[in-house]
């Protein structure tokens, strides 16, 4: 009995007295790692990041207001302006020119995560899991910039013909300045401090050198809103993505499955 009962002790994890290094490996919140250690007989705490790195690009086509077009087709028919736009490699009439919109959207998925395992069972690896999520505003971060034809309003405003504050496109809903173009951004935020709830299998700091743990909740992250620095650009963003907005409403709670391997240190 006293061989088994030295055994066991030596087989214990003491508070604060050992420690793990978690690799998120499969995860909805994308990659992470962790550090966990027990702060008692049957809790963990957990602390660690976790970030899912996603961009991808779109194209957008935007519509030129008819006065627009007057002004342009009116500068570029100056033989200065149209001899400095094909010395700068750009079009020389407004049919030529790319009026699709560059655009780049780039998911913003970085939290760090302080967690507390609670294991009700004393050999079972079962947990419940509560804590928090803290990580950026922006969820969905959308860049982008009319390249072309921003370039040859450049050139005509070297020459003399500033159309920068002229209407570019406009609707019934909302309308856009030529130098709106140069730099449209928008993005989706959510809230920065996320609570979190869940359980899983599997000990944070395992008995033996290598274990695996998986988890399963939700953190609440607030219904993302559509945002924007630019007034004329946030009401296009209300107007153009009012479905994705209406849809991302019920989306406030994001769900987490996280299958790590945790080594002890």
């Amino acid at each position: 009995m006293m061989m088994f009962h030295t055994v066991d002790a030596q087989n214990e994890i003491l508070p604060f007295k050992c420690y793990s290094l978690g690799v998120e490996i499969v995860s909805t919140t994308g990659v992470g790692l962790e550090i966990a250690t027990p702060i008692a007989s049957k809790f963990a705490l957990r602390a660690g990041i976790s970030m899912f790195p996603l961009n991808y690009n779109l194209t957008r086509h935007i519509s030129i207001a008819d006065n627009m077009k007057n002004r342009i087709n009116t500068a570029m028919s100056d033989p200065a302006i149209n001899t400095a736009l094909s010395q700068a490699g750009l079009p020389t009439s407004l049919d030529a020119i790319n009026k699709k919109m560059d655009l780049t959207a780039s998911l913003g998925l970085v939290n760090g995560k302080f967690l507390v395992d609670f294991y009700p069972g004393i050999i079972s690896s079962f947990h419940l899991t509560a804590g928090l999520y803290v990580g950026k505003e922006r969820l969905l971060n959308v860049e982008g910039k009319l390249k072309q034809m921003t370039q040859v309003l450049d050139v005509i405003e070297k020459n003399g013909t500033n159309l920068w504050s002229e209407i570019y496109t406009e609707t019934k809903d909302y309308q856009l300045k030529a130098q709106d173009l140069m730099d449209v951004n928008g993005a989706f935020t959510i809230a920065t401090v996320k609570p979190y709830v869940g359980l899983g299998f599997g000990r944070a700091v395992p008995k033996r050198r290598v274990g695996v743990s998986f988890d399963m909740g939700v953190f609440y992250m607030g219904a993302p809103k559509a945002k924007s620095d630019n007034a004329n650009v946030q009401k296009m963003i209300d107007y153009e993505l009012a479905d994705v907005s209406d849809l991302l409403k019920y989306l406030s709670l994001y769900p987490i499955m996280s299958l790590k391997i945790n080594i002890k240190l």
